[in-house]
């Protein structure tokens, strides 16, 4: 039994755009970032996320300090709604 994390059961299949929905990151920068980590391949002529398993264990071991600001120093209030205009006048 020959059996390694390369199967095909183990992926997942997710745009760009839903990673960015779903974490409220920019497309922009999440595609710079895999490209940084050279994740992004090309496969049967399109544009992949590969993820060895071996490379995240890697980095996620490293044990760096992720958070880079305070969370207790951040204060923020959302924006007011636009204001709406009466269409008649």
């Amino acid at each position: 039994n020959n059996n390694n994390n390369n199967s095909s059961s183990s992926s997942t299949d997710i745009s760009i755009q839903e990673m960015s929905a779903r974490t409220g990151i920019k497309t922009d920068d999440i595609l710079s970032t895999l490209q940084a980590l050279d994740m992004i391949k090309v496969w049967k002529g399109q544009h992949v996320v590969h993820v060895e398993q071996r490379v995240l264990r890697e980095y996620m071991n490293q044990k760096k300090q992720f958070r880079l600001c305070k969370p207790e120093c951040l204060q923020w209030t959302p924006p007011p709604p636009p204001p709406t205009e009466s269409l008649q006048k």
